[in-house]
């Protein structure tokens, strides 16, 4: 009898092939007679295309065709909220890549050198490179009608007014940076004809959604297309919509010929999306005791050119604005703005990670003004059962948030002193950084949905919609399947993101895959088991049949999955599950509703050093304490935690984009500081299971809740080893080394 699946530490499928090399991604695949293809764009940041001379390229040695805008078949313009951004410029450009003409050719050292003698009519326009600037009165407008985006207000009770009351207020104004998905796999693509349908094949977090996109651009139908997810090496919320796998489409098309394309690591960094950077005004208001009692935040966001997510980063930066904490009053007004930036989107934790670094700051903030501990205000203002969010959703059930904290705390005790903490030329100190994360979209339909297939010979497929990023999805779809079914994970055949055989399951994004598609999952096996069940009640002529201990039981006689359908089936047996959680959608004014089922709770304590001389800071230890619902795959879920730290540690120290008039200057991973794995700190996991009802088993997400406290934690750190912040992310090395030697100044002059 197999064992339970659930909580065991299992091989993923594609393990063997990622670690030997033979698994093949997008770029690796050569299609016989395909064609290679090279984007021209634009060097300006903002201009009037009055027009564009293809002549000399259309005559380059090995130039199969080149298209711009003109030879579009279908729609100009896409976007995941807004559609906004073309495929090919026509009358304007408005950041530094934007893309000119296409050009396919039969080596790629032939449409590149083609792609170079494409000449753009450009007149020249004011740039404008800061959201502050973009709304000012009489700006240029860069894109629509004007460059004020999108904006969302929430207000919980008295919002701001409740402030003048307060004993404690504390104000301040955080900036965030610009910030890469840095995956190792750049974009990549190919299409090729079967038949009468165009076969794309690109790494992607939703298949259905490139499928109807792209059908838009190409004007044709959905039977005529087939988008099939490609191996992803790593994309942290990325890879959606315009890429290389809509010019290889286009390419296709025209010609009839497969096509291909990969991006340079340079052409990725200049046009693929960033995270939001974002100027954040907070002002907290508390009792002498430290009880909250008000919060009030200002956002702004520069989303460069076009909106990708913005309007939906914004919306759930404003709602989670607070924190993971019970204030009864909250106002809070997000703006998002046009640049000619490049553009920002969607990349792990959704606007997120911003507004922690200020709340957190914060509550470290009026924790001192009270002269009480960091935990100890934390503790006192947590959310638990019964209490409500920013949004004025009450929460009735899986709500960790205060066993994360002790958890946190316990871990740290355990840990032996670090020789940093002796050495005179450091300071030390210990940060902590307090999250929430609500799993899924935010008030809106999100459904999944999985379909079984149980052939006669006993096989099992499990499709779904949605893809494998790497983080192990497809793994715990298989574990969840097999856990209803009898079954070891390995007997599970999963297929995922291929539109010509899976459901839609929605996007692979909001964390939403274990709780909402593994939720659909653990409905088809159900619904799967009912219908075993009932064939063999019919055939049988008696109702003494049910299923129990992972068997079909006749009688007493128990059957295993394969022998059941190899009795009971002469064809498969298919069926489908669904799972939409329950949520209710934000109120347009006040922002007040019920936007999620579920959320995620994490603590992450943060100790670093600083180098007195030098302002370097090292970070030690890192203890990570999430509120996960149910472990479902041990080994894979703290390997979620551990990368999603470093990568918090990225953002928090030294990852940024650095840009002269819109251009990325720092294209690359030599000038791009990224974290290494030498000198990378203990990562010290501890989990907390507090049970999500509407879960699979009890599970929910951390993906992206994983990331979320490490940069406040860090930010407290430091300002805990220095007595002051930064207010300003990454904290630079220069800035701290600023403010040692102004402190050793006033202390050389006797100022304290």
């Amino acid at each position: 009898m197999p064992r339970d699946s659930i909580g065991r530490s299992v091989l993923k499928p594609d393990a063997w092939d990622k670690v030997t090399g033979a698994v093949r991604y997008a770029g690796d695949h050569q299609p016989e007679g395909a064609l290679h293809l090279a984007v021209a764009r634009s060097n300006e940041p903002h201009a009037e295309l009055r027009g564009i001379d293809t002549a000399q390229a259309k005559a380059a040695p090995g130039v199969v065709g080149v298209w711009t805008a003109a030879d579009l078949p279908g729609e100009l313009l896409v976007g995941p909220r807004l559609k906004d951004e073309p495929v090919l410029c026509l009358d304007k450009v408005r950041r530094v890549g934007d893309p000119l003409a296409l050009v396919a050719a039969e080596t790629l050292e032939q449409a590149q050198a083609a792609a170079e003698l494409i000449k753009p009519d450009f007149a020249q326009l004011p740039g404008i490179f800061g959201p502050e600037e973009s709304l000012e009165p009489g700006a240029p407008i860069i894109n629509g009608e004007k460059n004020l985006v999108f904006e969302r207000s929430l207000l919980k009770g008295e919002g701001a007014a409740a402030l003048e009351d307060c004993p404690i207020v504390i104000e301040r104004t955080y900036r965030t940076q610009m910030m890469e998905h840095a995956y190792l796999e750049p974009e990549a693509g190919l299409a090729w004809w079967e038949g009468e349908v165009l076969v794309v094949k690109l790494p992607t977090k939703h298949a259905h959604f490139e499928q109807a996109e792209l059908g838009r651009v190409l004007a044709l139908p959905p039977e005529r297309l087939r988008i099939i997810c490609a191996t992803m090496g790593g994309y942290f919320g990325d890879k959606q919509c315009l890429s290389p796998g809509y010019y290889s489409a286009l390419a296709t098309f025209f010609t009839g010929r497969p096509a291909r394309m990969t991006y340079s690591r340079e052409e990725s960094f200049q046009v693929s999306t960033k995270r939001h950077p974002m100027v954040i005004t907070m002002t907290t208001g508390a009792t002498a005791d430290g009880r909250l009692v008000a919060v009030k935040a200002e956002l702004l966001a520069d989303t460069g050119c076009y909106a990708s997510y913005g309007p939906s980063i914004m919306t759930r930066a404003v709602v989670h604005c607070a924190g993971p904490y019970d204030v009864p009053n909250v106002q809070v007004h997000g703006r998002l703005a046009y640049t000619n930036n490049p553009v920002c989107g969607a990349m792990r934790g959704f606007g997120v990670p911003q507004v922690a670094i200020a709340h957190e700051c914060q509550m470290d903030l009026v924790a001192a003004a009270c002269g009480i501990s960091p935990a100890e205000i934390r503790r006192i203002n947590f959310l638990t059962p019964g209490a409500h969010t920013a949004a004025g959703q009450k929460l009735v059930a899986s709500v960790g948030m205060g066993k994360c904290l002790e958890e946190s705390l316990e871990a740290r005790r355990g840990l032996p002193p670090h020789p940093r903490e002796s050495d005179p030329d450091w300071l030390t100190a210990w940060g902590m950084g307090a999250t929430h994360y609500g799993i899924g979209l935010t008030g809106l339909p999100n459904p999944g949905v999985a379909r079984i297939i149980l052939g006669p010979d006993g096989s099992v497929s499990l499709r779904v919609g949605t893809g494998d990023g790497g983080q192990g999805a497809s793994t715990t779809m298989a574990m969840i399947a097999a856990q209803e079914l009898g079954l070891e994970p390995e007997q599970v055949e999963v297929l995922a993101g291929d539109t010509a055989s899976c459901p839609n399951s929605g996007t692979s994004t909001a964390s939403r895959l274990t709780y909402v598609v593994g939720r659909a999952v653990q409905e088809a096996g159900g619904k799967m088991r009912e219908a075993l069940v009932a064939l063999a009640k019919q055939a049988m002529g008696s109702d003494e049949v049910n299923w129990q201990d992972g068997c079909l039981n006749i009688g007493g006689e128990s059957m295993e999955l394969a022998q059941a359908a190899g009795r009971f089936l002469s064809q498969p047996l298919e069926v489908e599950g669904v799972f939409d959680p329950p949520t209710h959608a934000l109120d347009p004014a006040t922002g007040q509703g019920a936007p999620y089922a579920t959320y995620a709770f994490a603590v992450h304590s943060v100790q670093v050093a600083v180098e007195k001389a030098t302002g370097r800071v090292e970070v030690l230890r890192l203890v990570a304490a999430h509120d996960v619902g149910k472990v479902i795959h041990p080994v894979n879920l703290a390997a979620q935690i551990q990368g999603a730290a470093m990568m918090g540690l990225g953002y928090a120290l030294s990852e940024e984009v650095l840009l002269e008039r819109g251009r990325i200057t720092n294209p690359h991973f030599l000038d791009y500081k990224l974290p290494h794995a030498w000198p990378a700190p203990e990562v010290v996991v501890r989990l907390v299971e507090e049970p999500e009802p509407t879960g699979p088993y009890g599970a929910k997400g951390v993906a992206e809740p994983a990331l979320l406290p490490t940069a406040p934690a860090v930010h407290n750190a430091v300002a805990a080893a220095l007595g002051e912040y930064t207010y300003r992310n990454p904290v630079s090395t220069e800035t701290l080394w600023q403010i040692l030697n102004r402190q050793r100044r006033q202390q050389g002059n006797g100022n304290t």
